[in-house]
């Protein structure tokens, strides 16, 4: 890969990227379409905000610590609450399952959010697909992304 940022999450935008692939294992390897550079990222020689097509981002002596699907309230036309479903905790067997799901149906990543830890680094993942979010929370002791080239500037 032509360009490399270790342990700078910080300088991407991951909104509305899709994740394309994910590889389990001791590292966990993620395959993202159109994450951001910042204009602050090290790598951006242009200082605008720039697409990059495909980010390949490796997190090493990573585990998947918690999956919650989000729950919802759901309103009528007059605000009055007809339903309400609570966060539902993924049980560890099942983490796999919806990792594939996620995959399978290419869910938007919407939020990469950044959680306090000792040692190493954890990040909150938001996954959307269709009618579902899914919380996945990730640790680990290094990241490293990289990518091939920059694309068209970022239209907010």
């Amino acid at each position: 890969m032509r360009f490399q940022l270790e342990n700078q999450l910080e300088q991407f935008i991951f909104q509305d990227s899709q994740l394309v692939s994910w590889k389990s294992g001791d590292n966990i390897q993620l395959e993202i379409a159109a994450p951001v550079a910042k204009a602050t990222n090290p790598r951006n020689e242009s200082m605008e905000e720039r697409y990059i097509e495909t980010l390949q981002l490796h997190l090493l002596d990573a585990r998947v610590e918690s999956i919650v699907k989000e729950g919802y309230k759901y309103y009528d036309a007059n605000d009055v609450l007809v339903e309400q479903v609570p966060d539902q905790p993924v049980a560890p067997l099942e983490y796999d399952s919806v990792i594939k799901k996620c995959v399978d149906a290419q869910a938007y990543l919407f939020q990469l959010e950044p959680q306090q830890v000792e040692n190493g680094f954890s990040y909150r993942m938001f996954l959307d697909l269709e009618e579902t979010t899914y919380m996945i929370t990730v640790s680990f002791s290094k990241s490293i992304a990289e990518w091939e080239r920059f694309q068209n500037k970022f239209m907010q």
